[in-house]
């Protein structure tokens, strides 16, 4: 549905040049690809779960972890353990009542996170390496799991225990407490407490590089030993899962950034879309107001001479159709076509007898029509919105050979422009009725243009526009 929107929105823009679809497409298609791949690997990131062996913790390469976990006895303002000094235990086993000496000892559990990452879940099991009683723990949930006579008993255990909570778990109730006895081999699984706030731990701070630290804490008994001793584990693991924010990923930050600058993108491109829709409008309200001024100025030429009636403008049309075919950019195109509108123009100073006199020219009245070209070009000259409007009525009577007129150049010193014109203009006089004689036929015309070939006219114009009367785009 969105590729659908955007399409459409290509559309409505009207967006024709391919460069720019190109790439405004692969540019969202590359902000496409780094949010999938962020969202993908921040995915990988939140779901993975990372495990340690026990005896991995008391190696120096699981220093270098980014969350790191520490079991330990808790020590005292005096650096001593947390612990009690030949507790008596008084124990009924097996119906025999004894009083044993135990020392009691407070373990904790660290959790130190270095990441800048939040550990969203964490656990951890221990394994007893001896016989011990299980006092109580905080303030998570200890599952007890016993391995009496082959039968696996486990039971969660929250914090205050009491005998209530102890399910099928051997226990022992004394005086001042209840202990769970855990024989070699027995081991207990903790999951933090999100009430206790022990669970998800906050990432490490960005500024102080401080870790966010979490304690737990459990008590075991164990029997004769000194106060000093500290319990043998002897197997267990920690794990935990990570979750980094989106917006904490680097390609998903980029990604984002893509998607900025490719909405900037199309905001600019439809800005400058709309710009040139109106620079667009405007030129072709020029343009109108600029052919309506031309064929009002026609209009005058042709009311002084009405032999000449539609002359001006199939000279234009001839011009434009000529310019096209010899390659020529699509505004001189347009400039032609304005300029062979107005080729004529000095005509209106010339007096009327001579433009409708129906036989031969004197050598003084040829003087006289011949200074159309200069009149037209005074007249035109001050036409600032095109510059070269002036050189059509100009130049189109120069001749290839340079016997034309009104300077005599010769070749290519003849600007295109006249060039051009020189052989529409011909062409039109033949093909058209005058006053002093009725229109040539095709044979006669087309004779008359091969003849004049490198004399009158450019070659590479003529044969150009031949091709043109060959492929039936001028009509006669």
């Amino acid at each position: 549905m969105f590729v659908n929107h955007i399409l459409y929105f290509y559309l409505v823009l009207g967006l024709k040049m391919k460069r720019n679809v190109i790439i405004s497409t692969l540019w969202f298609f590359l902000a496409c690809f780094c949010m999938a791949f962020a969202l993908y690997q921040n995915r990988n990131i939140s779901n993975a779960v990372h495990t340690f062996q026990l005896n991995q913790l008391l190696q120096e390469d699981y220093e270098n972890e980014a969350v790191k976990f520490t079991i330990s006895p808790r020590k005292n303002d005096d650096g001593s353990n947390a612990s009690w000094d030949y507790f008596s235990i008084e124990t009924d086993i097996d119906g025999v009542e004894c009083k044993e000496p135990y020392v009691g000892t407070i373990y904790e559990l660290t959790i130190e996170n270095n990441s800048f990452d939040v550990v969203s879940e964490w656990g951890f099991s221990l394994e007893m390496g001896e016989d011990v009683f299980f006092n109580d723990g905080w303030c998570g949930t200890f599952t007890i799991h016993q391995d009496i006579n082959g039968a696996n008993r486990f039971y969660p255990l929250t914090s205050g225990i009491t005998t209530a909570k102890l399910g099928d778990l051997d226990y022992v109730a004394t005086s001042s407490c209840i202990l769970v006895p855990l024989y070699t081999g027995d081991f207990f699984e903790y999951l933090p407490s999100e009430e206790a706030r022990e669970m998800p731990v906050d990432a490490a701070n960005r500024k102080t590089k401080e870790p966010a630290v979490k304690i737990i804490g459990f008590i075991l008994y164990i029997k004769d030993k000194p106060i000093d001793y500290v319990a043998n584990f002897s197997g267990g693991k920690v794990w935990y899962k990570l979750y980094r924010p989106l917006t904490d990923e680097h390609i998903f930050r980029g990604s984002v950034l893509l998607f900025a600058s490719w909405l900037v993108y199309l905001l600019i491109l439809g800005v400058s879309h709309a710009k040139t829709k109106k620079l667009l409008r405007q030129r072709e309200r020029d343009k109108m107001i600029i052919e309506d001024s031309m064929n009002i100025c026609i209009n005058f030429i042709e009311a002084k001479d009405p032999n000449t009636q539609g002359h001006s403008l199939r000279v234009a049309q001839y011009s434009k159709l000529l310019a096209h075919r010899i390659g020529l950019s699509a505004q001189d195109v347009d400039d032609i076509y304005y300029i062979g509108l107005l080729h004529d123009c000095g005509k209106i100073s010339i007096p009327l007898q001579i433009l409708a006199k129906n036989g031969k020219l004197t050598d003084e009245e040829y003087e006289i029509m011949k200074s159309h070209s200069v009149k037209g070009y005074r007249m035109l000259k001050e036409f600032r919105t095109l510059p070269n409007i002036g050189l059509g009525a100009y130049c189109h009577h120069e001749r290839y050979d340079g016997k034309g007129y009104p300077q005599g150049l010769q070749g290519e010193d003849i600007p295109l422009i006249g060039r051009i014109i020189a052989v529409a203009d011909a062409f039109d006089a033949m093909n058209s009725r005058r006053c002093y004689r009725d229109r040539l036929s095709k044979e006669v015309i087309l004779q008359e243009l091969e003849n004049n070939k490198g004399k009158q006219f450019d070659p590479h114009i003529l044969e150009a526009f031949l091709e043109l009367l060959n492929q039936g785009q001028i009509e006669w």
